[in-house]
C-alpha cells in the first residue's frame, strides 16, 4: 500500500464521527498507550457515541434486549450479540 493510501486509511480510521474504530486504530495500529490524551478522549466519547446511544435505546427495562431468560435468542436481536457490537 503507498503511504499515500495508507494515511488516508488511517485519517479514515481516526475519524471523531466512530469513537470505538478511532479508539482501537489509536491503541492497535498506531500504538498509542493508555496515558495518551488522545486515546483516553477516543475511549471516553464511545458511551456517548451514536450507534452505543441506538444499542442501548432497544435494551428493555430489565437490562437485556429480547430474551430475558436466553440472552443467545433470538439470532441477530440477542442481547449477547447487542454487546458485541459494543465492544
Amino acid at each position: 500500500m503507498t503511504d499515500n493510501r495508507k494515511g488516508s486509511l488511517i485519517r479514515w480510521l481516526t475519524e471523531e464521527s466512530n469513537p470505538s474504530v478511532r479508539y482501537f486504530t489509536l491503541r492497535d495500529l498506531l500504538g498509542r498507550g493508555e496515558d495518551d490524551p488522545l486515546l483516553q478522549a477516543a475511549r471516553l466519547s464511545i458511551p456517548a457515541s451514536k450507534i452505543v446511544r441506538k444499542i442501548f435505546s432497544s435494551q428493555k427495562p430489565g437490562g437485556y434486549w429480547e430474551n430475558a431468560i436466553n440472552p443467545y435468542h433470538p439470532k441477530y436481536k440477542s442481547s449477547y450479540l447487542s454487546f458485541t457490537h459494543i465492544f
